[in-house]
Formats: C-alpha cells, structure tokens, sequence
C-alpha cells in the first residue's frame, strides 16, 4: 500500500476494522463455491448455512465482490450494486479493476468517494475484496497535513535551527535556520542525510569541535546519539570566527531524535564582559589603601577588597557563608566596644534613601583608633571603608560567622 506512513496506518486501521467483514466473505465464498455441487442427500441443513452466510454477505455495509482467476466478477452485495447503480439482474459493472492503486474512487466517478481496497484469495482460485471507505483516513491525513504545513511555516521563523531525524535516523525535518546557522546546504538537507551523514558534513566543515582520531569522533557520534535518545546532550560548540552555537538533543515519539541549534554568541560576549567587568571591579577595590566592604540594597555583603582582609585578619568574601550587614557590624564592635558609631552605621545601611556620606573615628579595644568611612553607592548600595590611624592590622580579629574555618584566610591570588 503507498503512501506516506501516517497514511499507511490510517489505512491500516480501517483494514484492521473491515478485516472481520473480509473474513465474513471469504467464508461465504468457501461455502459457494461448495453449493455449486449438487448436494449430497441428507445435505439440507449444510444449504440453509450456506444460504444464510449469503445474506450475511449481502448484507455487509461495504461494497464487497468475487472475482475469478481471470478477474471477471462473479458475485457483489447490496452495497456494491448500489455504489454501481446497475439495476436489479443487471451485470455487474467493474468499479476496482483489478491490479489499481489500494486507495482509489471506483471507475467512472473520479471525484467520488475513495475507498481502500483489500482482499483475499479463495481456494481453487479467485479472490473476495472488500472496498473499505477512507473517509475517515483522508480527513486524518488532511488534517496531519495542514498540522505540518502548521509547523513549517512556524519553524521557518524560528531563529532557532531545528532538525528532526526519524526512528532510523534520517532527517525528515528542518528548517530555514539550520541552514542559516550550519551552512549546510539546503538542497541537501532536502536528501534526507543520515544523522551521522550530518554530522559528518559538520566536521568537514570545521563547524563541530575536531577530535585528535576518526576513532575518538566515532565514539563521540554514539555518545551523541546516546545522550539525545535519553535527553541529556546539550554542548557548545564553538564555530571558526568566534560564533558559539548552543547544541541540545531531545528524544521524540517513535523513536526520533530532534536537535536544536541556537546562536549564544552574544550569550557568551555578555558572560566573559560580566566577568571582565567583575574582575576589574575588583582589581580597582584591591588597589585602594583603606579596607572596603560593599553591601546591597538589601544588606547583604557583595565584595570586599585585600586591604579589608589585612585589615581585620579575615576574608568575609571567602567565606562561603551568605553574610549581611548585621554579621559585619557585630564583628566591627566587637573589635571597638560598644560605640555610636556602629549604631549609626546600622540606621544608615538600613535606610538606602536620601543619604550623605559621612565618616568618623572610634578607640579600638586594644589601643589606637579606626578611621570610618560610609558613602553611599548607586541602587542603594553602601560602602563602609576602614583605616588605621598609624597602619597595621586590628589586634584582636572580628569573629565573623564561621570565622574560625580555614577559609578565614585571605584567599586573593
């Protein structure tokens, strides 16, 4: 039977339905063919059966025939004769010739209902057919095709490239992006390359990262294929000229595989400039004289520089506990003794609004005194500065949450 095979099993299953109406025929069929002796005595009731499996026969909803070895029809029911026309006692006409398409409209009514057609044969020769009707199948595959046509006009603006490989790994989808994104071909994407085909190409072109061997790329196709099966690839690959493409396999019903393709190359500049920007920021902090810490808008300590770790004896930002201002205002004093300045400092972290930049010295416990500074930064952020009148480290070092671990150490390259 031809056809695409989502046809092929729309079809399928309308045989399936009609297969008890086709074993139905050929029994009646058996049973003709055997009343065409002339009974032997006593044979009665043998007759009636036969008889009676005639009219089942002629009773089927659908349009069911006998046909001799040669193909001419012997016999047809009800709703072969009405789909005919042909008048009572009339020859029947041929409306399936024999050795046309499983799926066809009958003879002489090219725009009529189509139907599919399956039979079997008899024993001494001829066959029974049944004419099954698609209705149904072609309204499902117009439907499926209109989802498809759907899906392509919606995937052909999709900036992300799709391709969709079959349960045996040829590609039966993909769209404008792919190309757009791979170089690859469009004509021959069109041929339906193989999976490894694909991936093939993309190595020669130097789209795919290059192994040292063809063995190691071998073993990297399975491991491809392997984790796209089970939904856990997803890989960068980074293209000649600085693109980046994002890579992901998804396992599909049937068995297929579907492969995504997105550009990240401005994904990755933004990361690598954030982190620049991250690593400058903090080179700037490091070079600064006084001890800094700077804190959100919502309390919580961002990032601390060098001369705050030799000042106080301790890293706050190495640790790996999430500190707020509290935890730091509780080690200051603890290093200065109760003082207003720390109760100060308190109100103006708390208050990101409408604030000056102020500063001010307190006695430190162990003699001498610290210098203070608070300015306040943009969306709310503040920064504390300390000094030591004199220089040197604070004698007696803060105890900060889980101060006493090993990364207490100043951890600065």
């Amino acid at each position: 039977m031809g056809g695409s095979p989502a046809m092929q099993d729309v079809t399928a299953l309308f045989i399936a339905l009609g297969s008890g109406l086709l074993m139905a025929a050929v029994v009646w069929g058996l049973w003709l063919r055997g009343a065409r002796r002339k009974p032997p005595h006593g044979a009665i009731p043998q007759m009636a059966e036969v008889a009676r499996l005639g009219e089942i026969f002629d009773a089927l909803p659908v349009p069911a025939w006998e046909e001799s070895e040669a193909g001419r029809i012997l016999r047809v029911n009800a709703a072969y004769a009405a789909l005919a026309g042909a008048p009572p006692g009339a020859p029947p006409s041929v409306l399936f010739p024999p050795g046309g398409a499983a799926r066809r409209a009958p003879a002489g009514q090219p725009d009529g209902p189509q139907f599919d057609c399956c039979s079997a044969p008899l024993p001494g020769g001829g066959r029974v057919h049944l004419a099954l009707p698609a209705d149904a199948a072609l309204s499902a595959e117009a439907t499926l095709a209109r989802f498809m046509q759907t899906l392509a006009k919606t995937f052909a603006h999709l900036p992300t490239g799709l391709a969709i490989f079959d349960s045996d790994r040829r590609l039966a989808l993909f769209n404008p992006a792919l190309g757009d994104l791979t170089g690859l071909p469009p004509g021959w994407l069109s041929e339906r390359p193989t999976l490894v085909a694909l991936l093939d190409r993309l190595r020669a072109m130097r789209v795919l990262p290059e192994p040292k061997d063809y063995q190691s790329w071998r073993r990297h196709l399975s491991e491809v294929e392997r984790l796209a099966r089970e939904g856990h690839y997803a890989e960068d690959w980074a293209l000649p000229g600085g693109r980046v493409l994002r890579v992901t396999g998804q396992p599909q019903p049937g068995g297929a595989l579907a492969f995504l393709m997105e550009d990240i190359t401005g994904e990755v500049a933004l990361r690598r400039r954030f982190r620049l920007e991250l690593s400058l920021g903090q080179s700037v902090l490091d070079a600064m004289d006084e001890g800094v810490a700077v804190f959100g808008a919502d309390g919580r300590l961002m990032a601390t520089n060098a001369a705050y770790a030799a000042l106080w004896g301790s890293d706050p930002g190495a640790l790996l506990a999430d500190l707020g201002a509290a935890d730091l205002l509780t080690a200051w004093s603890a290093a200065t003794g109760p003082a207003p300045v720390w109760a100060r400092a308190r109100d103006f972290l708390a208050s990101p609004r409408d604030r000056r930049a102020w500063q001010a010295e307190v006695a430190l416990a162990e003699g001498g005194r610290l210098c203070c500074r608070f300015v306040p930064l943009a969306r709310g952020a503040t920064l504390c500065a300390f000094r030591r009148r004199g220089g040197g480290a604070v004698a007696s070092p803060a105890h900060l949450p889980e101060a006493d671990l090993a990364a207490s150490e100043p951890q600065r390259g």
